[in-house]
């Protein structure tokens, strides 16, 4: 994904953006940048610092997890860096003995001033600022493709120009992990030139690490210099016949083979930002002031994406609606159909009607119909109780205490009931009606439930033989809390049957 990020040193403020390739701008006042962000004020911004204003300070704190570690840090910036709101804390590791207590890296901005006047310029334009960060910090990721050992000094540099002078930055890391880091200026360019001037600051910095006791007596130093191939020629030769340090020497083109970069310009800042945009940072200097437009950002996209899923769901709901709709309206025209047909099989019946008759045959047709449904339900309920009896004889331990006969139009009118197992296909209003037997019984005389259940669902089995079947009350409720039991324990139960009848239509 392309990034736009701004890399600043003591001496110069670049612009780089990563795309396929890296298009590096240079901006030489807050002029040039001013007109630079009046031409585009939306691409969000990553500010990279390269600066000898940081400070480092190694610390251990007492482990403590959740808000009393977030509490501990905030009260540590504040009492090493009273003078600067630009500062970041990262646990790095515990000790192993003692209390073992974390071990706290501490960096802040000694002088910010020298960011005001771009973030005065970023907010003017409200352009999204997603963080403020430490290039040494972010170094530590170049170690994913070099030598690990204990104890580490990166040497990296950038070469002197007319405008500036180079750098060289040393940086010290304890299993990976940077410890402090040093800028100096770089005034030679010539590789004999910079290799012993280079050996004579590393010489110094490794006398710094022996004497404040960052290097242990027993531990020897490994020292990475990442620079170009004509240099590290001539860092060999001169090693070798002075100082005889323990150096691994590096060359650019060969680490960026393995980053998988493929860029004529291997500078320092092309190098490190390419591999920052490969990567999800964790933001170390910006304070929420000056991620307020990022924020704002943020929330407008999660907005829209709200209202995308919105209007997908709509559109989606929608064509259920029309599809629901062309159903209904296939239906109707179905429908439409049938009644058109059925109007002119009417208008040729009337056609063949009989003179003298008191009303339209039509009319006669349903008179009939109704008289004869009324006559159906005159029925019998010996025909349902005798079979009924016969599967009672079956069951001798059974009783009966009441039985209500019905006969309605559906099983839903039948004893008031919901009935929701039968459905339409099983009866249909129009060409059946329901008997119903509804039975109250109980089953006496026991001592154990379990053959209560037993002699239940067979009874209800044999019912099912000739009829639908609905228990509305067992004999026992598992779930129900169990009480005493006596010779006197009964276990009542109520069923429903429901019998389908053919009307004889008018048509039959």
């Amino acid at each position: 994904m392309p990034k736009r990020i701004l890399y600043q040193t003591d001496h110069e403020l670049l612009v780089l953006e990563v795309k396929t390739i890296i298009q590096k701008i240079h901006i030489k006042n807050e002029v040039e940048f001013n007109n630079y962000l009046s031409n585009d004020s939306k691409t969000p911004i990553y500010w990279l610092v390269d600066t000898v204003k940081e400070e480092y300070q190694m610390t251990v704190l007492p482990h403590v997890l959740g808000k009393d570690r977030n509490d501990l840090i905030r009260y540590k910036k504040k009492r090493l860096f009273q003078e600067t709101s630009y500062s970041y804390a990262v646990v790095q590791d515990r000790e192993q003995q003692g209390r073992k207590d974390d071990q706290v890296l501490f960096i802040a901005l000694s002088d910010p001033e020298f960011l005001q006047p771009w973030l005065n310029l970023i907010l003017a334009y409200k352009v999204p600022l997603v963080g403020i960060y430490s290039v040494p910090l972010l170094s530590q990721q170049l170690f994913t493709q070099l030598p690990k050992t204990a104890y580490t000094l990166l040497i990296t540099d950038t070469q002197p120009t007319h405008s500036h002078p180079g750098s060289i930055r040393q940086s010290f890391f304890r299993k990976q992990k940077l410890q402090f880091s040093r800028l100096i200026p770089l005034h030679v360019s010539e590789p004999e030139e910079h290799a012993n001037y280079l050996l004579k600051q590393i010489t110094t910095t490794q006398h710094f690490l022996e004497n404040n006791r960052l290097l242990p007596e027993n531990e020897t130093l490994s020292i990475i210099i990442l620079t170009s191939i004509d240099k590290c020629k001539a860092c060999e030769i001169v090693n070798s016949n002075t100082v005889n340090l323990n150096i691994n020497l590096i060359d650019s083109r060969i680490l960026a083979n393995k980053f998988n970069i493929n860029n004529s310009d291997l500078s320092l800042q092309n190098f490190i930002a390419t591999i920052f945009v490969r990567g999800r940072q964790v933001n170390h200097y910006a304070k929420l002031a000056d991620r307020t437009y990022l924020i704002h950002r943020r929330g407008r996209l999660v907005m829209y994406f709200i209202a995308s899923l919105i209007l997908i769901g709509t559109i989606i709901t929608a064509g259920f609606f029309v599809q629901d709709a062309i159903k209904i309206n296939t239906k109707g025209q179905n429908f439409l159909t049938k009644a058109n047909n059925l109007q002119v099989e009417l208008q040729q019946l009337r056609t063949k009607e009989l003179p003298n008759l008191p009303f339209r045959s039509e009319l006669i047709v349903s008179i009939v119909d109704v008289g004869l449904r009324l006559q159906a339900k005159h029925i019998s309920p010996k025909a349902a109780l005798v079979k009924f009896s016969n599967v009672l004889n079956l069951h001798q331990r059974l009783s009966l205490n009441k039985l209500e006969w019905e006969v309605a139009n559906s099983p839903n009118e039948a004893f008031n009931s919901n009935i929701k197992e039968f459905t339409e296909s099983d009866f249909q209003p129009k060409k059946y009606f329901i008997e119903g037997i509804r039975v109250y019984g109980e089953i006496a005389d026991f001592t154990n439930y379990k053959d209560v259940l037993h002699i239940f669902k067979k009874f209800v089995q044999d019912l099912k033989q000739y009829w639908q079947v609905k228990v509305l009350q067992q004999p026992y409720n598992p779930n129900s809390k169990l009480q005493g039991r006596s010779a006197e324990t009964k276990a009542p139960f109520i069923i429903e049957i429901f019998i389908p009848h053919n009307y004889p239509h008018a048509s039959d």
